[in-house]
């Protein structure tokens, strides 16, 4: 018999779940499903998370919708459809996150996701605090999560690149 592996994974990546919870979740699991071995592994920071072969897709918690892994062809597609470029769509994102216009030439070929991209940006821009504006119909000021909110400020700044914001203004000159 296979392995049978239940992954409970937290909104926030901050979360600490209490030892009185895991065995909670323990005992619960034990008494609705047959299982030899039922073992608890907390993650003391945020862990990536191989979800498998059954992975359908992954949605945004703010509003729903399916985060896409091609994220890189959704940005360029949706600032060039409006007649940006894709070296002005670098210029945004080299702002915001500090990489290098040879780096994120490397990572369009590379299968790296919005998490890994935003937790590995060698020197974000202090000055993305000032990205202010709704994306998904909340406020990117509010969002709670770290990593959702550096995901919701590239979008913000995409948006604002479509929209034929002057480059000045959208980086926040």
């Amino acid at each position: 018999m296979s392995d049978c592996i239940t992954k409970i994974i937290p909104v926030s990546p901050y979360s600490h779940i209490a030892p009185q919870i895991v065995q909670e979740a323990e005992k619960y699991l034990a008494a609705n499903f047959s299982a030899e071995d039922i073992t608890s592994v907390l993650y003391d920071t945020p862990a990536f998370i191989d979800c498998g072969g059954n992975l359908e897709e992954i949605k945004c918690p703010i509003c729903g919708a399916a985060l896409d892994f091609d994220w890189w062809g959704e940005v360029m597609d949706k600032a060039t459809r409006k007649g940006r470029t894709k070296a002005e769509v670098d210029e945004v994102i080299c702002w915001l996150t500090g990489y290098s216009p040879e780096q994120i030439e490397a990572f369009r070929s590379a299968d790296l996701c919005y998490g890994d991209f935003f937790r590995s940006a060698p020197q974000p821009n202090p000055n993305r605090a000032l990205i202010k504006g709704v994306v998904c119909g909340v406020r990117v000021e509010e969002v709670e999560d770290p990593l959702m909110r550096e995901i919701r400020r590239l979008d913000k700044l995409i948006d604002e690149l479509a929209k034929g914001k002057p480059m000045e203004k959208i980086l926040r000159k």
